[in-house]
């Protein structure tokens, strides 16, 4: 499973949706939708290794699934696409949407 760090928006719930997708069918790759928009996590088989040990660059693991769509499932899950937390505007951001609100 590829899970990155700097998406904190990515709970248990998508986590548990992909992994339990993957483990009755598994798929040589499985990539969590988010309302039709393709995101993280992923989550590739054993077959994939080779190809992921071969990519270099940047956004390089969305080239591969690109480039194999007919292999790839999608796993659809109900919610909009985490928020990448890249900046420290986009780390204020998301600290101060989780900061209770005065009622």
């Amino acid at each position: 499973m590829l899970l990155l760090g700097d998406m904190p928006g990515v709970d248990c719930a998508v986590i548990e949706a992909l992994r339990g997708d993957f483990e009755r069918d598994p798929a040589w790759a499985s990539v969590t939708s988010y309302r039709g928009a393709l995101g993280h996590p992923l989550v590739f088989s054993a077959g994939a290794f080779a190809d992921l040990r071969a990519l270099h660059g940047d956004k390089a693991v969305w080239k591969l699934v690109e480039r194999h769509p007919e292999r790839v499932r999608k796993v659809e899950v109900a919610r909009p696409r985490p928020r990448d937390v890249d900046t420290w505007e986009d780390y204020r951001e998301v600290v101060a949407a989780l900061r209770p609100r005065a009622a």
